[in-house]
């Protein structure tokens, strides 16, 4: 990952206007990952899972949750908030490469792809596919074109924050100058004012099977 953005992600901001929009944003993604858990007993990996706040629904579908986070300060909070869940454990991204081959039955990568160069997302996606079961998924999600502009991520959140019912609190408070932020990235070069939008983009998948290249799985 590159180094800018996960200073960014391990640091104080303000991406979220108020606990609800935190709230709904991670039990979405918890309650779309865990929908596609196969069975009770599968192996999961969300690999770049952020605070995944609600880890635990996902949990509760599978047999063992992966949460692996690069961001030092995120990872601490996550073995903090999930010690009690003993289906859940947290990793750094150099413990899963030591992973068995075809352990995983599913793994989730949203919003990641885009901070990686292109030679870390070519091993990593080898890396998926040694890891994952004859027939595993590999679902990669919220992937933004580099010419996106940011103007395009706020007016997204604004979208968001009317359907889920934080759209005026968050305008009132933090959620205003990360929306300043974005718009200002629009004509400066500057990542900490960039925005991930986990909202109103279509999910894409793609099923590893035994025998296919990675490389043919791109996002």
């Amino acid at each position: 990952m590159i180094s800018d953005w996960l200073a960014f992600w391990d640091s104080r901001h303000f991406l979220y206007g108020n606990a609800r929009h935190k709230d709904v944003h991670y039990r979405l993604i918890a309650q779309a990952i865990a929908a596609l858990v196969p069975s009770g007993e599968a192996r999961v990996l969300d690999y770049g899972s952020g605070e995944a706040l609600h880890a635990d629904l996902v949990a509760e579908a599978a047999g063992e949750v992966l949460l692996c986070e690069a961001a030092p300060g995120l990872r601490a909070g996550l073995e903090k908030r999930f010690a009690g869940n003993p289906k859940i454990r947290v990793v750094a991204p150099h413990e899963i490469a030591r992973l068995p081959e075809h352990s995983l039955d599913l793994i989730v990568m949203h919003s990641v792809a885009q901070y990686l160069t292109a030679a870390g997302t070519g091993a990593l996606f080898a890396l998926f596919h040694r890891l994952l079961k004859p027939g595993g998924l590999l679902v990669v999600g919220d992937v933004i074109r580099p010419e996106t502009w940011a103007a395009t991520d706020a007016w997204a959140l604004l979208r968001f924050g009317k359907a889920n019912g934080f759209f005026f609190a968050a305008l009132r408070g933090p959620f205003s100058q990360s929306i300043v932020g974005l718009l200002a990235a629009a004509f400066a070069d500057r990542p900490d004012a960039l925005c991930r939008s986990h909202h109103d983009r279509k999910t894409r998948r793609r099923r590893l099977r035994g025998g296919a290249r990675a490389g043919q799985y791109r996002p």
